[in-house]
C-alpha cells in the first residue's frame, strides 16, 4: 500500500489441515514444507504474498493415521537445498527426496540401511547429497553412524548413488542427542564429520570428481583431545564450522573450541584451542567474511573473543573485551566487508514500581558495533597468513542501541 509498510492477514483459515509437526522454510522463501499426522507436504507462494491453496508436493501415509504425533522432531529429517530446488524428509529406514523439474516436483525413495540420524546435508551447490544413518543404542555409549553420498544426476534422472567409494562412517554420542555434525567447506572440496573411532575428534574427508559422480575420501583425523586420558578429558564434537576461504574450521566440543588451518599438501594443523568456560553450553563462533578472523563469546558469554593472522606467522587472539554493560552475548555476525563485528547482547535490569511494593525486571538489549581498526587508525584487513603482520591492534566500540522489555 505505497510506502506505508503493515502486516496483513493474507488467509481466513491455514493452509495446513490439523496438527503440524514440524514445518521448515526453504532459503528463498518461496516454499514450504510441513510435517502433518500422517503426510508431509510442499506449498509454494502465492505472488505477492500468501501459499498456495493447492499442495506442489506430498506423500501420505494413509494405513498410519497418527503416525508422526510422538514422533522427535529433531529425528524427522526435513531440509531444502540451498537453491531450494531439491526437498529431503526421511524418517526411520524411509527417505524420500524430491525436485523441481520444469515446474513440477519429481521425487524418488532413498535406500537406508538403517534409521536416519541427524539432518540432511546438501552441498553448496546442491548437487550432492549426504544422510546418516545407524541403530539406536541403550547403553549409553557412543555408536558409529554410517554416511551415505548421493549425486544429482539432473533433469528427470534423480538422485544416484555414490559407487567406488570406500564405506565410510562416523561416530556420535547420546549426549548430543544422536545428531552428527557435519559441514561443507565452502568451495565444495571439503567434508568435516565425526571421527570414525571416537565421538571425541573430527575427519576431513577429500571430494574429488569422477565421471558420473564423485569419491569421498579420508583426508587427515583432527585430534582435538589430549592422549592423557581422565574423564575430565572425554568429550564430544557439537559442531563444525568453515571460513568463508574453506581455509579455516572450528571443531566445536563441550569443554573448548578447536581452531584449524590449512596448510602445504592439504595438511592441516590446530592453530588454537579456546576453552569453553561452561563445559556443554552453546558456543557462539563466528568467522568474518574473508576468513581470516574468527569471533567467540567468552567468560561466560560475557566477553568477546577475537582470534586471527598474528605476527611470527601464528594464530593469537587480537582482542578480549567485556559487552555492554557486563551483559550476556545472544548473537555475533561480521558485517560483508569484514571491517566491523555486531555484537547483540543482554543484561536484567531490576525496576522498582513507584507505587507498589513491587519489585519487576526487564531484559535491557545492546547493539554494538566493533571496528577493526589498524595501526594507521584505518579500517583494514588481515592479510594471508603467510604475509600476515599484527594488522588488528584494536577493536573500537563505534556505537550502540538498546531497548528494553518487561518479563
Amino acid at each position: 500500500n505505497g510506502y506505508e509498510a503493515h502486516w496483513q492477514a493474507v488467509t481466513t483459515d491455514p493452509p495446513f489441515p490439523g496438527a503440524v509437526h514440524k514445518v521448515v522454510l526453504s532459503p528463498d522463501g518461496q516454499h514450504i514444507a510441513a510435517l502433518l499426522r500422517n503426510a508431509v507436504v510442499v506449498y509454494g507462494e502465492r505472488g505477492p504474498g500468501g501459499w498456495e491453496r493447492h499442495i506442489q508436493w506430498s506423500q501420505t501415509w494413509p494405513e498410519i493415521p497418527e503416525r508422526f504425533c510422538l514422533s522427535d522432531p529433531q529425528q524427522l529429517a526435513m531440509k531444502f537445498s540451498d537453491d531450494s530446488r531439491h526437498f529431503v524428509f526421511a524418517t526411520g529406514r524411509e527417505a524420500l527426496v524430491c525436485w523441481r523439474y520444469r515446474q513440477l516436483w519429481q521425487d524418488q525413495s532413498l535406500s537406508l540401511d538403517a534409521p536416519v540420524r541427524g539432518q540432511p546435508l546438501f552441498d553448496p551447490c546442491s548437487r550432492r547429497l549426504v544422510l546418516a544413518s545407524g541403530a539406536g543404542s541403550d547403553s549409553g555409549l557412543s555408536m558409529a553412524v554410517r554416511l551415505g553420498f548421493w549425486h544429482f544426476q539432473g533433469g528427470q534422472s534423480g538422485w544416484a548413488p555414490v559407487t567406488g567409494n570406500a564405506p565410510l562412517s562416523a561416530r556420535v554420542h547420546p549426549h548430543i542427542g544422536w545428531k552428527v555434525p557435519m559441514t561443507w567447506s565452502p568451495d565444495n572440496q571439503l567434508l568435516a564429520v565425526p571421527a570414525a573411532n571416537n565421538c571425541q575428534d573430527a575427519r576431513l574427508l577429500s571430494v574429488s570428481d569422477k565421471e558420473g559422480g564423485s569419491l569421498f575420501q579420508v583426508l587427515q583425523e583432527l585430534k582435538c583431545q589430549p592422549d592423557d586420558g581422565g574423564a575430565e578429558h572425554y568429550d564430544c564434537v557439537y559442531d563444525l564450522h568453515f571460513g568463508a576461504t574453506s581455509g579455516y574450521l572450528a571443531v566445536i566440543t563441550g569443554q573448548a573450541v578447536h581452531l584449524w588451518q590449512a596448510g602445504p599438501a592439504q595438511q592441516w594443523r590446530r592453530v588454537q584451542r579456546v576453552s569453553n568456560p561452561e563445559p556443554h553450553a552453546r558456543v557462539h563462533c563466528v568467522f568474518s567474511p574473508d576468513g581470516y578472523h574468527c569471533a567467540l563469546a567468552v567468560k561466560p558469554w560475557t566477553a568477546i573473543s577475537v582470534w586471527g593472522p598474528s605476527g611470527s606467522a601464528c594464530y593469537a587472539q587480537k582482542l578480549c573485551a567485556p559487552v555492554c554493560q557486563g551483559g550476556t552475548v545472544e548473537c555475533l555476525e561480521f558485517l560483508p566487508d569484514a571491517t566491523r563485528l555486531q555484537v547483540v547482547s543482554s543484561h536484567v535490569q531490576i525496576l522498582q514500581q513507584d507505587d507498589q511494593d513491587l519489585q519487576d525486571f526487564a531484559v535491557v538489549h545492546a547493539i554494538e558495533w566493533l571496528q577493526l581498526v589498524g595501526p594507521a587508525s584505518s579500517p583494514c584487513l588481515a592479510a594471508p597468513l603467510s604475509q600476515a603482520q599484527d594488522s588488528v591492534s584494536a577493536l573500537a566500540a563505534t556505537k550502540s542501541l538498546s531497548a528494553s522489555h518487561s518479563r
